[in-house]
């Protein structure tokens, strides 16, 4: 008899030495003489706390199955170059690097660098209207990046440069449309006054830095 089985109707309903033998399974020392009402109480009450057990027990199992599921993977073994807006000024890309490339391209004397390139389009353009390159390291896997202003359209690359200035695509995230709303990084916008909120918070600083590493040469 299974514990979620057992209700006081049924206990009730069985004669006194099938409860003595109940309470015998359940390992209950019942003493002679005990009043009926009292080895029913005794059972139901045994027949309960080994009922919460074996729930909380199941919810264990079930908080392990789905933090294991949860966990995911460090990589897939695919290369891969991909991107989501943080604001309309911020971009996170984020890319992985099969084992076969690792070997094929990067493990081979000729490599030189990995890098980014940042590409931007108008409409309806069969080539990027402006682009920049931020080199990586092989080990990396995700890099922010602040982008220009008054820009439609951006699509990311991932390279490989080998010797001889020569370039390997290994993969081309998709093309997303830029908000129109983001700090314009001009040398013009440089030497303009903020507003005191925007001076506090480092602004003019973070827009020199990636305006002398990033720009265009």
């Amino acid at each position: 008899m299974k514990d979620n089985e057992i209700s006081l109707s049924y206990l009730q309903s069985l004669s006194t030495a099938d409860l003595l033998l109940l309470a015998d399974d359940y390992g209950i020392d019942i003493p002679e003489q005990l009043n009926r009402s009292f080895i029913i109480s005794e059972l139901y009450e045994v027949a309960q706390e080994s009922l919460a057990d074996e729930f909380e027990s199941e919810l264990v199992k079930t908080d392990a199955v789905v933090e294991n599921s949860m966990t995911l993977p460090e990589t897939y073994n695919e290369t891969t170059v991909d991107f989501v807006l943080r604001t309309p000024a911020w971009i996170y890309v984020f890319w992985d690097i099969s084992n076969s490339d690792m070997h094929n391209i990067i493990a081979q004397r000729s490599f030189v660098r990995l890098f980014l390139k940042i590409c931007f389009w108008n409409e309806d353009e069969e080539k990027p209207e402006y682009s920049f390159d931020i080199s990586i390291s092989p080990e990396s896997k995700y890099q922010y990046v602040l982008i220009p202003s008054n820009k439609k359209k951006i699509s990311i690359n991932l390279v490989a440069e080998l010797s001889g200035k020569k370039f390997e695509n290994l993969a081309t995230s998709r093309q997303l449309m830029i908000p129109q709303s983001r700090p314009e990084i001009t040398l013009e916008s440089l030497d303009a006054p903020v507003e005191p909120i925007m001076e506090l918070s480092g602004m003019k600083e973070l827009l020199k830095s990636q305006y002398e590493s990033h720009r265009e040469s």
